[in-house]
This record gives structure tokens, sequence and C-alpha cells, in this order.
């Protein structure tokens, strides 16, 4: 187990081999407010997208934070007609990964039932005959909703400064003491203004980025981010093993077969976590062609 402490830690056992007791702890889990879920079933996937698509396709670890920021250029650039709503930095990255693009962003939901079908669903021969679901509890770790040292959405707006401002905000994450100022001095400014902000700085913690609910699907998914500093190694992967906790599901095909039926009555669904025509057409596809 992980060896972060936490008062979330005793909702889990530390396996389980069948569904009824998985399922009686997800639901207390689920009562509990300020967790955040990822259900995976291979340990590659704890790693940002964009560095699984890089190191398969270089067969090395490399640093893909170059190919990031030209990705996400010609996402603004190509895709700008298209937006109906006046983001702020992040929510831009969020969307491109929303549309396929791979970024260093992390998928996080606050329904531990979500976690628990992207672990199962399309895997059935999950790395090493087990399915991790890992939690944190989000008054541990940092949570931010914008960039506080973005510029103005009319700067944004106006073309390559949203990858400029992207950089810079990835420059500060990677220096803990400067963000740490950045964080505590824009909650000053706002209780200033007699403003309740649930904005913490924690040292040694993830970074998570809460998104506003813009769209069907962040919305279906109670989707969250995790922004890892790093996209060199296995850096990314290791701060999630390291700053959270976890519990296994060990695999057999009745445990899976069992978990899918359940999350199909309880209306965890791909058409209903996925709510976009692309989506039914997969399901109907899937559901008849063998």
């Amino acid at each position: 187990m992980s060896t972060k402490k936490s008062e979330d830690k005793k909702i889990f056992q530390e396996f389980y081999k069948s569904a009824p007791q998985l399922f009686n702890d997800i639901i207390r889990a689920q009562r509990s407010e300020g967790l955040a879920f990822r259900g995976v079933s291979r340990s590659i996937e704890n790693k940002p997208k964009i560095q699984r698509v890089f190191d398969n396709k270089f067969k090395l670890t490399v640093d893909c934070s170059e190919n990031e920021f030209q990705m996400l250029n010609d996402f603004y650039r190509l895709g700008r007609p298209y937006f109906t709503v006046n983001y702020d930095v992040l929510d831009y990255v969020a969307c491109a990964q929303h549309y396929g693009v791979p970024t260093r962003l992390i998928d996080w939901t606050r329904d531990p039932f979500v976690a628990l079908f992207f672990a199962v669903y399309n895997n059935a021969s999950p790395e090493d005959d087990i399915y991790t679901i890992y939690y944190a509890n989000l008054s541990e770790h940092t949570v931010i909703d914008r960039i506080y040292n973005a510029a103005t959405w009319f700067e944004v707006e106006s073309g390559s400064e949203f990858i400029l401002k992207y950089k810079s905000f990835i420059e500060v994450i990677n220096d803990e003491n400067k963000f740490r100022e950045c964080v505590l001095e824009r909650r000053k400014n706002v209780e200033d203004l007699g403003i309740i902000d649930n904005c913490n700085y924690n040292e040694n913690s993830l970074l998570f980025f809460n998104p506003p609910m813009s769209n069907d699907r962040l919305i279906a998914q109670q989707g969250l981010f995790s922004i890892p500093p790093s996209l060199k190694n296995n850096h990314a992967a290791d701060d999630i093993k390291k700053k959270t906790d976890y519990f296994k599901l060990i695999f057999t095909p009745g445990f899976r077969d069992d978990m899918i039926i359940f999350l199909n009555n309880m209306n965890y669904t791909p058409t209903r976590l996925f709510p976009e025509l692309e989506s039914i057409g997969n399901y109907i596809k899937r559901k008849y062609v063998k």
C-alpha cells in the first residue's frame, strides 16, 4: 500500500476478490466529500497520455514538452472557430484532451464508480491480473481552478500568447517555492476582498485542476485532472503511487463480469459517460459486431 497516511484509507481493504464488499465500500466512499479517484488496468496508464504516445513512438523515454506545446498551439489555431465559450488557459488544454489531443493532464473523477468503469470495462486482461483504483483526499493536495498568473482573456485570445502563458505556468509549477508563493499570494488577495477560497497549497502533494463543468462529458464523468510538472522518465507515475492511496481488485472472469453487470445496472455505461453521437455509434458497433 501507499505510505501516505489518510483518514480515508480505512474506507477500503487492500484487496478485493468479489463484488459485494467492493460495492458496499465504494458506496460508502461515494458519500464522502473531497475524494478523487482514478482506475487503471496497467501501470503505464499512470503516465500522461502524451508521454505514453511518444514513448511508444520513439521506444525510449523522452521529455515531450515541446511536442505538447506544438500540438496545443495547432489545436488552438485550427479549432478557434469552433470555440463557443471564452476559456482560460487550462480550459483549452482540457478541451484539447477531451477531443483526443494527448496532453500532460491525467484524468481523475469524483465518482468512484466512474473510476471502476475505466479500470475494468475495456480490458479483460489486466496487468498481473490486477485492476487498481487510486484515490486522493483533495484536502491533502493543491487544487486550482485556473492559472493564477495567466493573462487576461483578451491577451490569451491573441493567439500564441496562449501557449506562452501555458509554458510559463509549467515553469512555475516546476519551481516549488515560486508556485507556493503564487498560490498563497492569490489566496491572500481574494481573502482581502472577503472571498472564501478553497485553494490551499500543500507540500509534497499532487496538483489538481478542477475545471468548470463546460461540457457534457466532464459533467457525466465528474471529471478533474492532475497536472504533473515533469514529463521525464516515470516522474508523473511515481508521484501518483507515492502521494495517493490505492486498493486492488484481483481479476477473475466472474468478478469482472459481476462488476460490469452492476455498473450497467447503475447506468455507468459508455453512452452515459461519453454522451456524444460518436460514442453511441461505437457502442452499437461493439454490441453487434463481434
